[in-house]
């Protein structure tokens, strides 16, 4: 006799209430299951179709970073950069890898891989760098020349400042000149840069002018 057949058998003398109690009891952890399955899947697709393009990425490697007031800044250029209807399939991203001179050597490899990954891909626009490490990609010519973005109006100290080999233009600035970043980034030694390389839009060039007037 089949497995059906059993089952019909055994629920054949029993009333209606007797068959639900009985289907539930000896199918329960199927049921449960499924459902748990439906809502996995569910959540797989809602995550799929639900994620946002990057329209602006900035990738920062510090210690420290505060996650809330980042995701402020995140929100205030969103507002800045994109239209409303632009928001609603992309979204700026500032995405923080752990870094320092003085991390270990796994950790610094892991993440400078991943910045040189996504420059070669042409995947970023701004990079928030260690000194040592800006130092070092600036005598390899990684960065391009900010006040070419801004018609030559960067009006910080000098002392703030990070030009090329040759000292012609202006590469990168720390960003304790930067009042967006107060208060987000507890590292004091991290300078904004923009790749050679990196995503080449008006975002960037609006991106450059808006967190310059803010320290006018």
């Amino acid at each position: 006799m089949g497995n059906k057949q059993k089952l019909k058998a055994t629920l054949a003398p029993m009333s209606n209430k007797q068959k639900v109690e009985y289907i539930w009891s000896y199918y329960k952890w199927y049921f449960i299951i499924a459902i748990i399955f439906l809502i996995i899947v569910a959540m797989v697709i809602n995550n799929f179709t639900s994620k946002k393009e990057d329209a602006f990425h900035i990738m920062v490697l510090a210690v420290q970073a505060d996650s809330s007031k980042l995701t402020d800044i995140q929100n205030e250029l969103n507002d800045l950069l994109l239209k409303k209807e632009e928001r609603e399939t992309s979204e700026v991203n500032i995405q923080v890898m752990p870094f320092s001179s003085n991390t270990g050597m796994d950790l610094q490899i892991a993440a400078l891989q991943r910045v040189t990954g996504e420059i070669a891909a042409s995947n970023l626009h701004v990079l928030l760098i260690d000194e040592e490490q800006f130092r070092m990609m600036n005598t390899d010519e990684y960065f391009i020349d900010l006040q070419g973005l801004v018609n030559n109006k960067i009006e910080i100290d000098k002392e703030h400042l990070y030009y090329s080999t040759d000292n012609s233009y202006i590469t990168g600035i720390n960003i304790s000149a930067l009042p967006l970043f107060s208060g987000a980034i507890y590292d004091k030694n991290l300078v904004l840069c923009i790749p050679k390389n990196g995503v080449k839009d008006d975002y960037t060039e609006k991106f450059l002018s808006y967190i310059l007037s803010k320290n006018e």
